[in-house]
């Protein structure tokens, strides 16, 4: 039981990290004009932390691609690379 308090509150910390991550690219695509190197920053390092997360089992591997997929076509959306 100690081992499993250990695992969530650790598991919990690293999961907002990536809700953190996220949500400031997800704020920072809203913006009127956005600046296309803090956004693939902001990718890069959403991007990062999802894989972490979902190497580590914290999330399944399928919803971190899933949402990697995502943003990566909102990126695209946002910067005007998609065509």
């Amino acid at each position: 039981m100690r081992s499993d308090e250990r695992k969530r509150v650790y598991n919990k910390t690293y999961l907002a990290g990536v809700r953190t991550a996220i949500k400031d690219l997800r704020t920072n695509l809203r913006t009127d004009k956005p600046e296309k190197e803090t956004i693939n920053t902001q990718f890069k390092l959403a991007q990062i932390k999802l894989s972490k997360a979902a190497q580590k089992g914290i999330i399944h591997k399928n919803r971190a691609s899933r949402l990697i997929s995502r943003l990566h076509h909102a990126v695209k959306t946002a910067t005007g690379e998609a065509q």
